[in-house]
Parts: structure tokens; C-alpha cells; sequence
């Protein structure tokens, strides 16, 4: 997580570890990768792919004025055009439940955000 706090800080951005884990758990970011040191020495620092590393920047810089499930509907994104190379698939449903919220909250704004979602992915030559 380290690694994360130093990108964001050369970008002029002051974060915590703790927002840091905040934000996974939210899938904005995925889990760092595991990293065998080898031969039953355990392991190494767990390091942030590149990609992850390059979505957390794009967040920060969204982040004024958006809350928390505002900023989730990015990586949903960036799953639905790039794929799982880029966000993957359990990132991408985390995020979806942090956008979409709790949807026995409210009926009516679990429909309307289905119909949001939906109208970002119609076609207009799609059939009915």
C-alpha cells in the first residue's frame, strides 16, 4: 500500500493506507498481488499491478465533489470497455454493489438506477 501513497503523493495527492483499504473494500481498487519470496521464505511485499496503480490516480482526480458510490460507477466502467485485464471481474462487482447501494433501501431508486445503467449499455438498433 505503500507504493499507492507514494504514486498519489508525487501526483500531489495526500491519502492514507486507511482510505486506501477503505476504497477496496468499496472495489475502487482491487486486492494487491501477492508476491512469493521463494523457497519457504514466506513473501514479499504485496505490490499493486499497474493498472490498479493508474485507476487510483484517475479517482483521486474525480474525487472532489463526488461521495463514494459516485466514484464506484469508474471501475464498473473500466471493467464493461477494457475488461478483466484492468479491473477484474470481483473488483467490478464490488464496485457495482458500492454504486448501486443497498436496493431494499429504496425501490425506486434501484429502478431508476437500473434504468441508468441499462441506458448506458442500449443500443438504439437493438430489438425490443
Amino acid at each position: 500500500m505503500d507504493d499507492l501513497v507514494a504514486d498519489a503523493s508525487e501526483a500531489g495527492h495526500q491519502i492514507t493506507v486507511r482510505l486506501i483499504r477503505d476504497w477496496t473494500q468499496a472495489g475502487l481498487l482491487d486486492q494487491p498481488r501477492k508476491r512469493p519470496a521463494g523457497r519457504g521464505q514466506g513473501s514479499s511485499q504485496e505490490l499493486y499491478p499497474a493498472n490498479q496503480r493508474m485507476l487510483l490516480l484517475t479517482l483521486l482526480s474525480k474525487r472532489p465533489g463526488n461521495g463514494i458510490s459516485s466514484l464506484a460507477r469508474i471501475p464498473v466502467g473500466v471493467w464493461m470497455y477494457w475488461g478483466d485485464e484492468w479491473v477484474p471481474l470481483r473488483q467490478a462487482r464490488r464496485a457495482f454493489l458500492t454504486w448501486i447501494g443497498d436496493p431494499r433501501v429504496s425501490l425506486r431508486r434501484a429502478r431508476e438506477t437500473a434504468r441508468r445503467i441499462l441506458g448506458q449499455l442500449d443500443s438504439p438498433t437493438a430489438t425490443p
